[in-house]
């Protein structure tokens, strides 16, 4: 691991105070101080851990590109630096760029030396696979994951993950429920475990585990480059305006909410609690129908590939979540 490595060189590296403290201060959530403290890390040109850390830091706030660059020059430093390589191949995807996160990551197999290390590469180049559309291939990649359980939990319950990403959903269950138990406060566990339980039928289970998602994703801290509701709120009605003209006339009439996350109402009914969009229609009493745009600031952020990119985001959310409304609007009518 990135500590193991630092520990082992912390007697013959006088920057390993400096790696240190970036890293304190990223896993505090102190991203100011972190990019000062990595950014004096990364001033050690001949430590590669500094570049790695400054790396990190970088992609916390955006800034992938930069964040590549370091990565990749921690690696001139060192070949054999496996934490590098999968950083750089988690930059690579974050960027759209799943084949070349392949290489990366192929190479990085040739360098494990634990069940979890091979694990934790073997789930990068699943997720890269995935990434580029090649579902064959990784199904195939996750046959030959490790059986399990691992040292780390995390490292478990991701290789559910990953059987329930190609299609295996009962291999996908024991991993996740188990999960469930030893991560307690982790919202993706409890997502994919509404996913397993809705995929097997058990709605009133996938329910309570979605419920809890929300509760944990409501509780944790907004994402760093997260931007103040009240501007989020202008971003959606400026996109609105800027839709195509096909789906800017559904919009008549149409009531935009913007929240947080869906409602814990919404969710207990079966609502997908990390949906970034949701079109509906309420008939009232008196029969006026009541249609409905929400838009849910945690899930569309949580979506964004970099944090410049909130405007291109949201036209991709809110084109296909009225693309999808109009289709089954034109599909009711030929039922009828």
């Amino acid at each position: 691991s990135t500590f193991a490595r630092l520990m082992a060189r912390r007697d013959t590296d006088p920057n390993t105070d400096a790696v240190e403290r970036a890293w304190d201060l990223l896993t505090a959530g102190d991203l100011e101080g972190a990019l000062e403290a990595g950014q004096a890390a990364s001033e050690r040109l001949d430590s590669p851990e500094g570049q790695h850390v400054f790396g990190h830091v970088l992609t916390a706030v955006g800034r992938l590109e930069e964040a590549l660059e370091l990565h990749r020059a921690a690696l001139e430093l060192d070949p054999s630096y496996l934490d590098a390589m999968l950083s750089a191949s988690d930059v690579l995807m974050r960027l759209g760029r799943f084949d070349d996160a392949a290489e990366v990551v192929e190479e990085a197999l040739e360098l494990v030396e634990t069940e979890d290390e091979r694990a934790d590469v073997l789930l990068l180049l699943i997720d890269a696979t995935l990434g580029s559309g090649h579902m064959e291939r990784a199904r195939s990649l996750v046959a030959s994951l490790p059986d399990g359980p691992l040292e780390s939990p995390q490292l478990d319950f991701l290789m559910g993950r990953a059987r329930f990403d190609v299609g295996d959903v009962e291999g996908a269950a024991m991993p996740i429920e188990q999960a469930s138990k030893q991560l307690p406060h982790d919202a993706e566990v409890f997502y994919y475990l509404g996913l397993v339980r809705e995929a097997l039928g058990d709605l009133i289970g996938s329910a309570a585990a979605f419920l809890e998602c929300r509760q944990l994703d409501m509780r944790a801290p907004r994402l760093p480059f997260s931007i103040l509701p009240q501007r989020f709120e202008r971003e959606v009605q400026s996109v609105l305006g800027e839709l195509a003209p096909e789906q800017r006339s559904q919009l008549d009439g149409v009531l935009v909410l913007v929240d947080d996350l869906p409602g814990a109402e919404a969710v207990s009914e079966g609502l997908d609690p990390r949906l970034p969009a949701l079109f509906d229609e309420v008939e009232l009493d008196d029969g006026i129908v009541l249609r409905r745009l929400f838009v849910y600031q945690r899930n569309v952020e949580r979506l964004l590939p970099r944090s410049d990119e909130m405007s291109a985001t949201l036209v991709t959310v809110l084109t296909e979540i009225l693309m999808a409304a109009s289709l089954r609007k034109k599909n009711a009518a030929l039922d009828a």
